[in-house]
């Protein structure tokens, strides 16, 4: 039990009491011992359990067994279970079901009891000395990495004799039994794996053993017909990974090391110290040929014969085994599985981009190779049929593919890497010109942001700012028209005067410019994500339906997030990036948690703290986190109106109507056309009892917005409340002609047609309100 926390010794207490180990006046008696011995200055300070112990009002037996499962009502009962036997229990964590076993190590779904989650925890099976190497390196090398779409490794320790490794656990099943029917979902999940591997290359390690098995999908392709959600894959198992910024006396030259089916050619010769990223590129390109074919490029029972056709044997194409494979995508698969590695892609980011671009129906880079290489090949492995046939048409072909200026080609590149070279210096001169007029814009944002954390500051300050910021990032357009920098700039110019459309226009000018300017993908994804829940949540947390335009924006966002992981270096930019994801996938908790601590970081952010306000206000129970967050986000922003209704929100639901109306008030204030705010503010005026000033403010809420559906709800609901059926009907009836699938309404109809001054039908419309 820890020393520090006294709440650990009652919840201890109160578990002993109700299995009855221990009367309370046992208890209390040790408690009062325990305090003694704490102003005694006792160092170490024993638990309650201990004391117990000592007093024999409780066996070790007992003692470890109850300390075993800990006291949180949240405990999973098959944890609970597991914990009885004293072998699940290694340290913090709690073994509750084998995962899988290989000649080294086994991995269980495990229960974390300090953070109350799920782990998985890859024990070591023996203590051989070169097997307990291999599994530190394995811990070294994949706690190193930092990308979404690898596990995550928590700790790496030794308990009861075992060493182990505490990794993220994953809910789902491996590439190897996911199902194949979605082509595209195949693609996508193997660019991310990818984008994945890239970062652990750019980190100098090789992973050499990727395969479906190695690569987790979390969730199944059934959860993406019911929602929106992609399913996310994982890369696992670095135990095969080299790190190549060391000579690792594990890797011996010689050896073969990975799995045969889907290793590269000179991973099968085992040339293991010349392997380099390219290798990776082939067992992914290995991994999705099987994904689209149902089968390995290669299949032999007799692993030396595998071998051999692996290094020397060309794969069948990817459409000849499945002719309803895209060509684009046989291409893109053809081109990883190439035996010299000089023709694969150089690195699996450019995989990763070329299967980007297959999905988004855009030209790939790769292509088919040309009649001359196949046919060098086939004389390589024909050499005695050409030399039979010299005299026919392929013989003709092969002598003319040798023969072909090899000065030709030299002067082509030259030509190229010249005319590459000039183009290069052109754009320096004009980055160069640029830069001042960029760091001037910059200068003029900060003050501009300065003016903002103001409570005072008026709209004619901001404009001017504002001006005078763009005018310099215009300059600098004008001197470099492709100056990414610039055009984010602008669009950061918009964002502090509240223009969205104008933010998504020039931070897709800048993607434009840059395809892989990741702060442009976040700036834009965060106006999208605005506009969505602008339209989606029209006041509190009521939402509407999503609609096709709504989904469409969501997608935008998603796509536009997955970019920043993908291109993203910076950790807090990242941060950010995966908590909106998580807003944007309906994971609110975890989006809070995510975005706080991206916020916590990022201190000054009022966009970051208001984030994370409103995702805990979608969390039930959550709203004075809610509250903290948005009061932070005002601290940086204090005339920010949707900070404020947001707040508003937050306090209406923890029930504090006084304080709601103060922040709904101090909105409209701020932008008096803000019809959310008076449709807010008139449910808090309704909750605090305030019928007459809630119609006042549904009113105007309507006026402002003559299609505002949930005022004209809420103004129905407060009429009967006042004697007003008749006008709480009309109002319903107007509700109900803006969405005509609004249950709430039918059912507030069918309570006005109840009550006394109504027409009746009172159970039919509440039917049809439970309905939908």
């Amino acid at each position: 039990m820890p020393d520090s926390d006294g709440d650990s010794d009652l919840l201890f207490a109160r578990l002993l009491a109700e299995q009855g180990l221990a009367t309370p006046e046992q208890i209390r008696e040790c408690l009062q011992e325990r305090a003694r011995l704490a102003a005694a200055g006792a160092n170490p300070l024993p638990d309650l359990g201990e004391i117990l112990v000592r007093r024999n009002y409780l066996t070790r037996a007992q003692f470890e067994r109850v300390r075993g499962v800990p006291a949180v009502p949240e405990l999973p009962p098959e944890v609970a279970r597991a914990a009885g036997a004293k072998e699940n229990l290694l340290g913090r964590y709690v073994r509750v079901e084998l995962l899988g076993t290989g000649g080294m190590g086994e991995v269980w779904k495990s229960w974390d009891r300090e953070l109350r989650r799920w782990v998985a925890l890859k024990l070591l099976k023996h203590d051989d000395p070169d097997d307990l190497a291999r599994f530190r390196r394995e811990a070294r090398i994949a706690g190193g990495l930092n990308h979404p779409n690898i596990a995550a490794i928590y700790e790496v320790g030794e308990a009861g004799g075992r060493h182990f490794i505490a990794m993220q656990f994953v809910e789902g099943r491996t590439l190897s039994t996911f199902p194949r029917r979605d082509r595209r979902l195949l693609a996508e999940l193997v660019r991310d794996s990818a984008q994945a591997i890239h970062a652990a290359h750019e980190a100098g390690v090789v992973h050499r053993d990727i395969k479906p098995d190695n690569l987790m999908v979390e969730g199944t392709s059934a959860s993406r017909a019911r929602s929106a959600r992609r399913p996310r894959v994982y890369v696992m198992d670095f135990g095969l990974a080299k790190s190549t910024k060391v000579d690792s006396s594990l890797s011996v030259s010689g050896l073969v090391v990975g799995t045969p089916t889907y290793m590269s050619p000179e991973q099968a010769r085992g040339k293991i110290r010349d392997l380099d990223g390219r290798s990776d590129v082939y067992s992914l390109g290995a991994t999705l040929y099987e994904l689209l074919t149902d089968r390995p490029p290669f299949r032999e029972t007799d692993v030396y014969e595998l071998l051999r056709k692996v290094v020397d044997v060309e794969p069948e194409p990817v459409r000849k085994a499945n002719p309803r494979v895209d060509g684009d995508l046989d291409t893109i698969v053809m081109k990883c599985l190439e035996k010299d590695p000089e023709r694969r892609y150089r690195t699996a980011l450019e995989l990763a981009d070329d299967l980007t671009r297959y999905l988004a129906g855009e030209s790939i880079e790769a292509h088919r190779p040309s009649v001359a290489h196949r046919l060098r090949k086939f004389a390589v492995r024909r050499k005695a049929v050409v030399a039979i046939g010299a005299t026919g048409l392929l013989g003709i072909a092969v002598v003319a593919a040798i023969l072909l200026p090899r000065w030709t080609r030299k002067t082509a590149r030259r030509e190229r890497a010249e005319r590459e070279r000039a183009e290069a210096e052109k754009r320096e001169e004009a980055r160069r010109a640029a830069a001042p007029h960029v760091e001037e814009g910059r200068k003029a944002l900060a003050r501009l942001d300065v003016l903002l954390m103001r409570p005072d500051w008026t709209p004619e300050e901001r404009r001017v700012l504002a001006d005078r910021a763009r005018a310099e990032f215009l300059r600098a357009l004008e001197k470099d028209p492709r100056s990414a920098e610039a055009l984010l700039g602008i669009a950061r110019t918009f964002k502090m005067e509240g223009k969205g459309e104008q933010v998504v226009e020039y931070c897709t000018k800048a993607i434009e410019a840059v395809p892989s300017f990741a702060t442009a993908y976040l700036e834009r994804a965060l106006a999208r994500a605005e506009r969505y829940e602008d339209l989606r949540h029209e006041s509190g947390k009521g939402a509407r339906p999503e609609t096709e335009p709504m989904r469409r924006l969501r997608d935008a966002v998603e796509a536009d997030l997955a970019a920043v992981r993908a291109w993203s270096k910076e950790p807090r930019e990242l941060r950010y990036a995966e908590g909106m994801l998580l807003f944007a996938e309906g994971e609110y908790e975890r989006a809070a948690m995510r975005l706080e601590a991206y916020a916590t970081d990022a201190v000054t952010d009022a966009d970051g703290w208001e984030w994370t306000g409103h995702a805990w206000l979608h969390v039930r129970g959550r709203e004075l986190d809610a509250e903290r967050a948005l009061t932070q986000s005002l601290k940086y922003r204090p005339r920010s109106a949707p900070a404020h209704v947001l707040r508003g929100n937050a306090r209406k639901e923890k029930g504090d109507p006084s304080g709601a109306i103060k922040d709904y008030t101090e909105a409209i204030r701020i932008n008096p056309p803000d019809a959310a705010a008076h449709n807010s503010r008139g449910n808090a005026r309704a909750q605090k009892g305030d019928l007459i000033g809630a119609i006042v403010d549904y009113t105007v809420a309507i006026w402002i917005r003559p299609r505002y559906g949930h005022a004209y709800g809420n103004r129905g609901v407060a009429r009967p409340e006042s004697g007003d059926v008749v006008g709480a009907l009309g109002d319903f009836a107007q509700a109900l002609g803006i969405d005509p699938g609004d249950a709430n309404v039918y059912n507030e109809r069918g309570t006005a047609r109840a009550s006394p001054r109504g027409t009746g039908g009172a159970a039919r419309h509440r039917d049809r309100g439970r309905a939908r």
